[in-house]
């Protein structure tokens, strides 16, 4: 019962997370030089150039990984990107998660209670 407590805190966590990068989709790639640096990159890549790294001293899981995704468009790299801080936001929880298992010596039965606990990290 309290495992299923548990994953609908999370899921609720991740849904906030999601609900607060929406607007931001559709926002293209951006103000930012290094995003544009990126997507150049990716571009670059998608159309069998050679690898230039968009900044030093390179990222090249996320440039290949952009040039997959760059022909769908800004928003396909946005959402990428919402994708890859829910895995994080997800990672940071079980992280952060104490759990304490307790058993009972009549029924050798093991619960797990989970809370967070920064203060630990």
């Amino acid at each position: 019962m309290r495992l299923d407590t548990h994953r609908r805190k999370i899921a609720l966590v991740l849904l906030i997370v999601f609900l607060t990068r929406l607007p931001f989709l559709s926002a293209g790639f951006g103000s930012d030089d290094d995003a544009w640096r990126v997507a150049v990159a990716a571009t670059r890549l998608r159309n069998g150039k050679e690898y230039i790294p968009s900044r030093l001293p390179g990222y090249p899981v996320q440039e290949y990984t952009t040039a997959l995704i760059v022909p769908y468009g800004a928003t396909a790299v946005n959402l990428l990107s919402v994708l890859m801080v829910l895995v994080v936001t997800a990672s940071l929880q079980r992280f952060c998660c104490t759990c304490s298992t307790e058993s009972h010596t009549s029924q050798h039965l093991r619960s797990r209670s989970c809370r967070w606990s920064i203060s630990r990290v």
